[in-house]
């Protein structure tokens, strides 16, 4: 019996180092699947080529609208819905004023379209604002912007939108004018206000972090209090770019692509840190491109259609970025590549 009791006791024992190992064993391999992320993933093509639409997202589905068609003089008021859930496209009701270089985002549930050019050397401006209901499928007319201009960019806070930046004028006939505007629209009254003008150029982006605007473009990065309207500097952005699209993750501003001071796209992605106050590198942007539209889903940037002028490339290109860390917000009990032991999960009982 006491034989028997120690080759018990000994398959106890020799269970548990076994189960231990195995636990660690499959924990370690979970750790580079938990820690994913910092890649790039292709995802399928918008149903047709276009530069300088947008897209913004509602419900976790993202709606890419409007844009330039090569080789049209005029640009197009199509609107796609795209769900990343299937990686599938579904074609909605047009825009009824089309445009490019436009801004575009999301109030309870609604899109709203400001400003842009109806026509591809931008000699025109738009301060037209257009509300749409994907519950519905239906488009109106809203108060137009105080003042008309393509390029701007837009980020919403409490409720209201706070059109940014932007221009007049055509790029290749020299005829570019810097609006330096800032005007915040109530969607709920339908009213505009003027607030501090952005100390910064046009074709910048600009994305919210608890409560603040972020404006990144060219080198710089400024920051914008909407309680006190005031505007702040932040650290300089590393590597200059016009046109690039940027969105927030995890409280942090991820600036994609864009063109470098000699109209050449820079495939880089910077990530800002507000709390830091710095700017570090992600991985690169698989097709390079600028002018093209982003939304997030799921804490996944998505990056849809843009162009290229050296060469001259239009793109119906969509790619899928995942940020490092993702997902973010859930507890991972992990065994990292160094052995350290994980201690969220229980202890094991054992016999003594």
């Amino acid at each position: 019996m006491m034989l028997q009791g120690m080759v018990t006791k000994a398959t106890r024992n020799f269970t548990l180092v076994a189960t231990v190992v195995m636990v660690f064993g499959f924990l370690s391999m979970s750790s580079f699947v938990l820690a994913a992320g910092d890649t790039w993933a292709k995802k399928a093509d918008i149903p047709s080529q276009r530069w300088s639409p947008t897209a913004t997202a509602v419900d976790g589905k993202i709606y890419v609208i409007g844009g330039g068609v090569q080789g049209a003089t005029v640009m197009t008021g199509t609107l796609y819905k795209y769900d990343p859930a299937t990686d599938k496209w579904e074609t909605k009701k047009d825009i009824p004023t089309p445009r490019s270089r436009h801004a575009v985002c999301a109030v309870n549930g609604k899109i709203y379209v400001i400003g842009g050019t109806p026509q591809n050397v931008g000699d025109d401006v738009l301060a037209t604002v257009e509300e749409y209901d994907p519950a519905t499928d239906t488009w109106t007319k809203k108060a137009d912007m105080p003042t008309p201009r393509h390029s701007l960019t837009t980020s919403v806070v409490d409720g209201k939108i706070y059109a940014i930046g932007g221009e007049k004028g055509s790029v290749p006939f020299g005829r570019r004018v810097n609006v330096p505007a800032l005007e915040i629209y109530d969607p709920v009254t339908d009213t505009w206000e003027k607030g501090t003008a952005n100390p910064g150029w046009c074709y910048c982006t600009a994305d919210v972090i608890r409560g603040k605007i972020y404006l990144a473009g060219m080198f710089a990065t400024y920051i914008y209090n909407p309680a006190t309207d005031t505007w702040t500097n932040g650290a300089t952005m590393p590597t200059g770019r016009a046109y690039s699209r940027g969105a927030v993750v995890n409280d942090r501003l991820y600036v994609i692509s864009g063109y470098n001071a000699s109209s050449i796209v820079a495939p880089v992605v910077e990530v800002y840190d507000p709390v830091t106050d710095t700017w570090t590198n992600g991985a690169s942007m698989l097709t390079p491109r600028a002018e093209f539209g982003i939304a997030v889903v799921d804490d996944r940037i998505y990056t849809f259609g843009g162009c290229t002028v050296q060469p001259n490339n239009w793109y119906s290109t969509v790619e899928e970025y995942t940020p490092e860390g993702w997902p973010f917000g859930q507890e991972q009990s992990v065994v990292s590549p160094q052995g350290k032991m994980a201690m969220t999960w229980g202890g094991v009982k054992s016999d003594k």
